[in-house]
């Protein structure tokens, strides 16, 4: 990785921009995000929020979905974040067939794992098979025009926003996990966050 791009600073949180094809966090793979943040930003490991490996980290974004970012800089702040049922966070995507996508709506399925590597929404008077208990999820999105749509997420969960706009006939470009058409990379990005309770309105542009 060649540089880290800083895009938002507060007292309390930091906020980066993770390339597409990345991890997040350390698993198989031998690089990862957190570990070149940590070298650039070792305050940010002072303490242990959700692993003691990760800092300040406080979500995830999927290998190949790409964007923002945010640290927490110490463990109220961290705990603030992850406590407050206000706060969203903003995704953009490019989907398939998007002139057919009505202006606004919620997709609410609940979402569960179909497979070690696949998730799945489990949809009303539709056999589906998966393992486990569904997870109660909700997307919000309005419809940007030009294939382009705006997400709204709370906590959310692995593979949210690709498995409902799946689920509703949209896949996103270049997710050909879920049916997506084949591009060199995945058309999602986190562009920001929002919280009344946190005073946060975070956006920047999507980098996909």
């Amino acid at each position: 990785m060649n540089s880290i791009k800083k895009i938002y600073e507060d007292k309390n949180y930091i906020g980066f921009d993770k390339p597409t094809d990345m991890p997040t966090t350390y698993g198989k793979e031998k690089s990862c995000f957190v570990a070149e943040i940590k070298k650039s930003y070792p305050e940010l490991f002072t303490f242990t929020g959700f692993k003691e490996a990760e800092g300040g980290l406080l979500y995830r974004l999927d290998n190949e979905t790409s964007g923002l970012l945010l640290f927490a800089k110490n463990k109220q702040a961290f705990d603030e974040f992850t406590l407050d049922k206000d706060l969203k966070k903003i995704y953009i995507a490019k989907i398939r067939d998007g002139k057919t996508l009505p202006q606004t709506g919620i997709i609410s399925s609940p979402i569960a794992h179909k497979s070690s590597k696949k998730m799945v929404a489990v949809i009303d008077n539709k056999r589906i098979h998966h393992r486990g208990s569904p997870i109660e999820t909700e997307t919000e999105y309005e419809n940007l025009g030009e294939d382009l749509v705006k997400c709204f997420i709370k906590k959310g969960t692995r593979h949210q926003i690709r498995v409902h706009l799946a689920s509703i006939g949209h896949p996103i470009v270049g997710d050909t996990l879920y049916g997506g058409e084949s591009s060199k990379k995945l058309h999602l990005s986190c562009i920001g966050i929002t919280s009344k309770n946190l005073n946060i309105a975070i956006s920047s542009p999507h980098t996909f």
